[in-house]
C-alpha cells in the first residue's frame, strides 16, 4: 500500500509539475505575444510617422522652393526696373550731350563768322586808313 501511495503521490506531483509548467509556458507565450503585438503596433506607428514626415518634408521643400522662386523673380523684376531706369537716364544724358554739342558747334560757327566779320572790318578800316 505504501508503494501505491508513493506512486500516487509521485503521479500527483508529476501532474502538478506538468500543470505548473504548462501554466508557466502559457504565461510566457501570452507575454511574448503581447510583446510581439506591442512591437508590431510600434513598427506600424513608426512607418506611418515616417510616411507622414516624408510628406511634411516634401511639402516644406516645395514651399521653400516656391519662396526661393518668388525671391528670385522679385530680384529679376527689381533688376529689370533698375536697368530700364538707368537706360532711360543714359538716353536723357545722351540727348543733353547732343544738344550741348549742337549748341557748342553753333557757337563755334558763330564765333568763326564773327571773327571773319571782324577781320573783314579790320581790313576795311585798315584800307580806309591807308
Amino acid at each position: 500500500e505504501e508503494s501505491y501511495s508513493a506512486l500516487g503521490n509521485a503521479a500527483k506531483l508529476r501532474d502538478t509539475t506538468e500543470s505548473e509548467l504548462r501554466s508557466d509556458l502559457a504565461e510566457q507565450v501570452k507575454s511574448l505575444q503581447a510583446q510581439l503585438d506591442q512591437a508590431t503596433a510600434e513598427n506600424r506607428r513608426l512607418q506611418e510617422q515616417r510616411v507622414h514626415d516624408s510628406d511634411v518634408w516634401d511639402e516644406e521643400r516645395k514651399q521653400m522652393k516656391n519662396e526661393y522662386d518668388l525671391v528670385v523673380h522679385q530680384q529679376e523684376v527689381e533688376l529689370k526696373t533698375r536697368k530700364a531706369k538707368i537706360e532711360s537716364e543714359l538716353q536723357m544724358k545722351a540727348a543733353e550731350l547732343q544738344e550741348m554739342t549742337s549748341k557748342a558747334s553753333h557757337a563755334e560757327s558763330r564765333a568763326k563768322s564773327v571773327e571773319e566779320e571782324l577781320a573783314r572790318s579790320a581790313t576795311q578800316v585798315q584800307a580806309q586808313r591807308d
